[in-house]
């Protein structure tokens, strides 16, 4: 009687690990899972936020935008005050995104400013 006891008992203590080893790989695969849908997310998220930061930018460098900032910065009166790095730069994307007109892209490039 000993021996098929201690069989019984053997057998169930395998069944046991084996539960518990199918309900941790279970949960390993379920965090994984959770885990690439969060990244994905977090891609998506991250690639909207992008799309919008350059359509505020496109919009914000609009034709009639870019004109007024040329005309400001090539103005004798307020020009050099003006003419701060980030209105540099944003020029700079006007003249990329050929927002300007020819005049004043004729002028911006005759004072370096392009």
């Amino acid at each position: 009687m000993d021996g098929w006891l201690k069989g019984l008992v053997a057998a169930a203590c395998i069944v046991v690990i084996a539960g518990g080893a199918y309900y941790a790989l279970n949960e390993y695969e379920r965090a994984q899972t959770r885990a690439a849908i969060q990244r994905a997310e977090a891609s998506r998220a991250a690639e909207a936020a992008t799309a919008a930061a350059e359509q505020a930018q496109q919009e914000l460098l609009s034709t009639d935008y870019c004109n007024a900032l040329a005309t400001s910065a090539l103005s004798k009166v307020t020009g050099k005050e003006f003419r701060t790095p980030d209105r540099l730069a944003a020029l700079k994307e006007c003249g990329k995104l050929n927002h300007l007109g020819y005049v004043e892209r004729r002028d911006l490039e005759a004072e370096s400013l392009l």
